[in-house]
């Protein structure tokens, strides 16, 4: 004996206690996961496109073997898009051509920043360059 009643009018089945249950809808279920999936992306995409800071690491670029380089920090504070920041290793320092024993200044334009694509400071920075002979 079957103890469920089929309502065809609108697709519910009663059961004995008159609970109805609604019968799944394969099609549906493909549409409301297609749904999903372009909300998340949706989503992905304003986030990575977001404006944000974080710290990255500064090395000297076009250093000599003869020599050894100090810097006076060891990261620095830089902001741009959160896909850019990362893909943002590091920063480069480039020393003018045939650099000496001493001390560089990014204040007196003696040093020149390699800033990846996308991502600038955020704040201003005393960097200083000290050169030491081996």
């Amino acid at each position: 004996m079957d103890r469920k009643h089929l309502n065809t009018a609108n697709g519910l089945e009663q059961q004995n206690g008159g609970e109805y249950t609604v019968k799944s809808n394969y099609r549906a279920n493909i549409i409301a996961a297609v749904i999903c999936l372009l909300l998340a992306f949706l989503i992905w995409i304003v986030v990575m496109g977001r404006t944000d800071c974080d710290y990255v690491s500064v090395r000297v670029v076009n250093g000599q073997e003869n020599y050894t380089y100090a810097l006076s920090v060891d990261t620095v504070k830089v902001e741009g898009k959160i896909s850019d920041l990362r893909r943002a290793e590091e920063i480069g320092v480039r020393l003018p051509e045939n650099a000496g024993e001493g001390e560089y200044k990014l204040s007196l334009n003696q040093l020149e920043l390699e800033l990846p694509e996308g991502v600038g400071l955020s704040v201003d920075i005393e960097l200083v360059v000290t050169v030491k002979a081996k």
